[in-house]
């Protein structure tokens, strides 16, 4: 396997040559091309650095954050990244400015997150979590937290172009 702290990040455009552009556990650029997202963690603890793709423009996002599930997201304009972060045991999703790392948007607690995902070409976000009332809700994340479906399964995904989110609801029998 590859051992932490020893990982290194190269980027090769177009067949070019590659560039060892970073070093961390994971990197993953952007769909537009716009932003390098290189993530370290630890077992409890997770940085995320943002670079554009020549190494420049280096903002640190997270720095040695313990109260996350280690998991993030990088959106497809390179805008934001998101992550989940543990308060009180109550899960819910941060986003972020790549610009500085201030935080544009708080989702709400949920009981248990199931999954996010950010929309291929934009800001925008869902997020699939438990409430306390034990039903799954789907929430879409962008200017503000909004609720779009809840029951007791649900599955979403947007499409290629970012333009759609498509959700399955199942409701309770009866």
């Amino acid at each position: 396997g590859l051992e932490a702290g020893r990982v290194r990040c190269f980027l090769s455009h177009n067949g070019e040559e590659a560039q060892r552009v970073a070093r961390g556990d994971s990197c993953e650029v952007s769909s537009n091309g716009s932003t390098l997202l290189v993530s370290d963690s630890t077992t409890d603890a997770l940085t995320l650095t943002a670079l554009n793709l020549d190494g420049t423009g280096e903002v640190v996002l997270l720095d040695g954050a313990e109260d996350t599930d280690l998991t993030f997201r990088l959106s497809g304009d390179g805008t934001q990244v998101a992550y989940v972060r543990s308060e009180a045991e109550l899960p819910h999703v941060v986003i972020l400015s790549r610009e500085d790392g201030s935080v544009v948007l708080e989702g709400e607690d949920l009981y248990s997150l199931l999954s996010y995902e950010f929309s291929p070409v934009g800001p925008a976000l869902f997020v699939i979590g438990e409430t306390e009332e034990g039903d799954l809700a789907l929430s879409l994340l962008e200017e503000q937290s909004s609720i779009v479906a809840t029951g007791q399964a649900l599955e979403a995904a947007f499409s290629s172009d970012g333009q759609y989110l498509t959700y399955l609801v199942a409701e309770e029998a009866g």
